[in-house]
């Protein structure tokens, strides 16, 4: 029987970052799904909202971008589209995948909900360091690099 084996003390830090990292996410969804919802935005509709802000793309665009299943982003834009806030636009790359945009209901919305965001960001901010969300989102981002290379 082979004994596992211990973690060495970064392992240990990274263990305990990511676990760190689970509850943050969920805050962060119920938090966005608060400020959303005077929009008729999710924390998940907005997220695919904010994929199509520069640019129409395809839902397996979108998933890659954000990170998410293409199943779960057709799951949004399903949503979406049936409240008006996206629209399907023919592709011209591609017949069978349609480019997805925002209508001006679905910019209305985002542009509002945005402008709370940034409220909200701001406040949250306060009581931190400038240096040490660099260094966070440094941290995260290689942390991100890290796993997406291990595929």
């Amino acid at each position: 029987m082979t004994k596992d084996p211990s973690r060495t003390v970064k392992g240990q830090s990274l263990t305990e970052l990511i676990l760190e990292v689970f509850p943050l996410h969920g805050d962060i969804l119920t938090a966005g799904d608060e400020i959303g919802a005077e929009f008729g935005l999710t924390s998940a509709l907005w997220q695919v909202l904010g994929a199509l802000e520069d640019a129409p793309h395809t839902v397996p665009q979108i998933g890659r971008a954000m990170g998410l299943t293409r199943q779960s982003v057709q799951r949004s834009i399903n949503i979406m589209e049936h409240d008006g806030l996206v629209e399907l636009i023919p592709n011209p790359d591609h017949k069978t995948s349609p480019l997805v945009q925002m209508s001006t209901k679905g910019r209305t919305a985002f542009q509002k909900v945005m402008r709370i965001q940034v409220l909200w960001s701001n406040k949250l901010a306060e009581g931190m360091k400038a240096d040490e969300l660099k260094t966070a989102i440094r941290v995260l981002h290689s942390l991100r690099e890290s796993l997406n290379n291990e595929e």
